[in-house]
């Protein structure tokens, strides 16, 4: 890292540029918060998706972000931290608490190695849904969705239903 920082001239120690991030991706494993908003309605869970398009992605997705230096220490303040960044502007939300349903290793992922601990989210306020963020149960998920994602949800699923965190065993790698 020191040798990223001095051949990219860098000043402030805890922000790596864009042109380095490959670099030292190859190097870490990076830690991700993915953000599982969901609300019921008619006996039925629906998850939070946002669309992103870009280089590595062009589909759906659960919101989140690799965890950066500064962000806040406990689970409630990070999740409002990537909400305000990720959600709409207009949107007007409050965390009230954070389930840390697994951590999962994504060993496939295109452009780095993320450790992804979902987060299922409870809150109030208002999003503001349109055609890019827009809430969708299990049965009616988009087909364009980033890999992995569609197993957070399912894991999410699970412990709304028992109401029980998910126990994690060599057979069961994913949970249950």
């Amino acid at each position: 890292l020191n040798e990223l920082q001095a051949k990219h001239k860098m000043e402030e120690r805890s922000w790596i540029p864009e042109e380095c991030l490959r670099e030292f991706f190859d190097l870490t494993t990076t830690p991700f918060h993915e953000l599982v908003f969901y609300r019921e309605r008619g006996g039925c869970f629906e998850y939070l998706l946002s669309y992103r398009k870009y280089q590595y992605w062009d589909g759906f997705h659960v919101m989140g972000s690799m965890l950066r230096p500064g962000f806040p220490a406990d689970p409630v303040g990070i999740c409002e931290r990537l909400a305000n960044q990720e959600l709409p502007r207009g949107s007007a939300v409050r965390v009230k608490s954070v389930r840390i349903v697994s951590g999962l290793l994504w060993p496939e992922h295109k452009w780095c190695h993320p450790y992804a601990t979902v987060c299922l989210v409870e809150w109030e306020g208002t999003i503001n849904e349109s055609d890019t963020i827009k809430f969708f149960s299990l049965d009616d998920l988009p087909p364009n969705m980033l890999p992995n994602h569609h197993a957070y949800l399912e894991q999410c699923e699970r412990v709304l239903r028992t109401g029980e965190p998910l126990r994690f065993t060599a057979e069961h790698p994913q949970g249950s």
